[in-house]
């Protein structure tokens, strides 16, 4: 970036229009061809602070927080002053995956997937379990944010699965574990030998064929 003055020019070689910065500590780095009575600077429109005085050039790493940044940088001379502004992001913490389901060995139908997340700057979230998908629906940037979501897991019913997380910002991507999930998508197959349709003492005997493991229940009319 370079922006005439008088007298000479000035050059802003760091930070870097529209950049994204993984360490909180970045590079001002600023050169001219003439001295400058100072060279300050402000954060998103804090207060002034003073890089050098009586100085043509700067470099050196100053903290910023996570997060926007508007920086400006200011030129004072005898003859006058400019000032330029150059937007920048830190994003120096790693995505974190807080929480995931179904959990390791339960059955799914693909209606209970969730996670739990946090990630500032978020670029996006993928499942992986063959195939790799996109999760667009969760998409919000933010501490312990939730997203459930279903899958349409009919072609590995009865099968067994391994799926895993990854949440990326624009930087750094992590990934969760694999975990082994049983699909199941079919409903049961219930065959009722007796009772029939007829009539019984006190005791009736009940006679069932099911065709998976499932939890059974009855209730009647009393």
């Amino acid at each position: 970036v370079t922006a005439n003055i008088l007298p000479g020019e000035i050059y802003i070689h760091n930070p870097v229009q529209g950049a994204i910065y993984h360490e909180r500590m970045v590079l001002i780095n600023l050169s001219m061809s003439n001295k400058v009575k100072y060279f300050k600077y402000d954060d998103n429109e804090g207060s002034l602070k003073t890089l050098c005085r009586g100085c043509k050039s700067y470099s050196k790493k100053k903290p910023f927080e996570d997060g926007f940044h508007q920086l400006t940088i200011y030129g004072l001379f005898e003859e006058g002053n400019i000032s330029h502004s150059i937007n920048f992001f830190v994003d120096s913490k790693k995505p974190r995956i807080i929480k995931s389901e179904p959990k390791r060995d339960e059955v799914t139908n693909g209606s209970n997937f969730y996670i739990k997340y946090s990630e500032e700057n978020l670029k996006e979230i993928l499942i992986n379990f063959n195939p790799s998908l996109v999760l667009s629906n969760c998409n919000e940037s933010g501490k312990n944010k939730e997203c459930f979501f279903d899958l349409d897991l009919t072609d590995y019913d009865g099968q067994y699965i391994y799926y895993s997380f990854n949440v990326s910002d624009y930087i750094t991507s992590v990934q969760s574990k694999n975990i082994k999930v049983k699909v199941d998508t079919s409903s049961p197959v219930i065959i009722i030998n007796s009772p029939l349709k007829s009539e019984y003492g006190k005791k009736v005997l009940f006679d069932l064929q099911v065709n998976e493991k499932v939890r059974l229940q009855y209730s009647d009319n009393n």
